[in-house]
């Protein structure tokens, strides 16, 4: 594929930087001697006191790892990149922003760790490979809207405990999904959160029918409930 490369050495300001990021196939190279950015084997961007993973080039294949000094994912960093296959996040990453996966259509499964309080919008929408998503360990206390829209292939996810709201169109579009039990502390859930064919538990009888209704895009959504300790 057609690539750019960027050199950044020790005084390039950080308006080149920015710049460069809206081109998606450039791949960084940055100078040690840079106080403020670093760049990793794949040519993607970091920025070093912030820890933050800024930048990742659509010419990455296959599996990408997150730097271990990485502990925030910046929106869109991964934005657009069509041949990721996997990505390997490890279990000091706190944050991932808006839209920082969307897009990445060959992405099959990913776990997210326990560390992580903060998924962004878009984060994981038009994944249409995404089969399965490991965050059932993790502290995320919202999945906010179109989180997960149009993963048309997931099949598999279980939502933390401590998620207390499921935003508009999170789930719209998982034509896949056939079942999600709606964690004990859910009290908000946004507008077609949820595709027509998901069968959603939820904790005891707290909703009421019109609620749910606006949750789908049908009349009569399949819906079960559970016992809280169940």
């Amino acid at each position: 594929p057609v690539f750019f490369k960027q050199n950044i050495e020790s005084e390039t300001p950080a308006f080149d930087v920015i710049g460069a990021m809206f081109m998606r196939n450039v791949e960084f190279d940055v100078s040690e001697k840079n106080p403020v950015y670093a760049s990793d084997r794949y040519g993607a961007l970091i920025h070093k006191t912030e820890h933050k993973l800024i930048h990742v080039p659509t010419t990455v294949r296959g599996k990408y790892e997150v730097p271990m000094q990485v502990l925030s994912i910046a929106d869109g960093a991964f934005y657009d990149c069509k041949e990721i296959s996997a990505v390997v996040i490890h279990d000091k990453v706190t944050n991932i922003g808006n839209h920082a996966f969307r897009n990445c259509e060959k992405l099959t499964e990913i776990s997210l760790p326990e560390s992580l309080s903060a998924l962004g919008e878009n984060a994981f929408a038009n994944c249409y490979a995404l089969r399965k998503i490991e965050m059932a360990d993790s502290n995320i206390v919202s999945i906010e809207n179109m989180t997960f829209y149009n993963c048309t292939n997931l099949q598999e996810i279980k939502l933390p405990p401590p998620v207390k709201s499921i935003g508009e169109y999170a789930f719209y579009g998982c034509s896949s999904l056939k079942k999600l039990k709606i964690p004990r502390h859910v009290t908000k859930i946004g507008r077609l959160a949820f595709d027509s064919g998901i069968n959603i538990v939820l904790p005891s009888y707290r909703f009421k029918k019109n609620e749910i209704r606006q949750w789908f895009d049908c009349d009569n959504p399949e819906v079960d409930y559970y016992r809280f300790g169940h």
